[in-house]
Formats: structure tokens, C-alpha cells, sequence
């Protein structure tokens, strides 16, 4: 819930999505399948910088 809410603050003019991944926790980098979010998250990155 605080995650959206922060994403709601950044929306207006920004580039900012909300997504949420299922059973994943806030240590990305440490958790087993850091891929399956990683590389949505670089697909995102890519269609914003063109």
C-alpha cells in the first residue's frame, strides 16, 4: 500500500508505473528470482528513454 501511494505522488508529469510482483519481498537483489522483476523493469526503462 505505501508503495502505490508513493507511486501516486511521482505520477503527475512523471514517468512512474506501479507494479506489483507477487511474492517478492523488499531485498530484491538477494532473493531467488530477482530476474523475473528485473527484467520487466529494464523493458519499462527502455520504452521511457526511446
Amino acid at each position: 500500500m505505501v508503495a502505490r501511494q508513493a507511486a501516486e505522488l511521482h505520477r503527475p508529469g512523471g514517468n512512474t508505473e506501479y507494479r506489483k510482483f507477487d511474492d517478492r519481498g523488499h531485498s530484491l537483489v538477494f532473493d531467488s528470482g530477482w530476474r523475473e522483476v528485473a527484467q520487466p523493469v529494464l523493458d519499462w526503462v527502455r520504452t521511457q528513454t526511446g
